[in-house]
């Protein structure tokens, strides 16, 4: 064999090589975008985030409980703010009529 056909040969045979690889990536990129994979695949990452965000408000809690009792009690009094109030009107009425 000469030269030339060894270089032939060799150019061939990266081509081969080339094409294997260039059709290995085309099929892990055709997997990848797949919908299904996609959809899973950000799940996946969603009840990673979530479970992170779950126990760094745990360790705030424990950190903290003094406050977040307070910011609780603050809620509670916001949200639920008219029954209270009414019932607590109520009350003074009560106190009012029966004196």
């Amino acid at each position: 064999m000469d030269d030339e056909t060894i270089k032939v040969a060799q150019a061939s045979a990266d081509v081969d090589i080339a094409k294997a690889r260039l059709s290995s990536t085309l099929g892990t990129v055709k997997q990848r975008l797949n919908p299904r994979a996609l959809a899973h695949e950000t799940v996946d990452q969603l009840k990673q985030k979530a479970s992170d965000t779950a126990q760094a408000s745990v360790e705030a809690i424990k950190s903290r409980p003094s406050t977040v009792v307070g910011v609780v009690a603050a809620t509670v009094l916001l949200l639920f703010r008219k029954p209270i109030f009414g019932a607590m009107r109520r009350l003074n009425k009560e106190k009012s009529n029966a004196e």
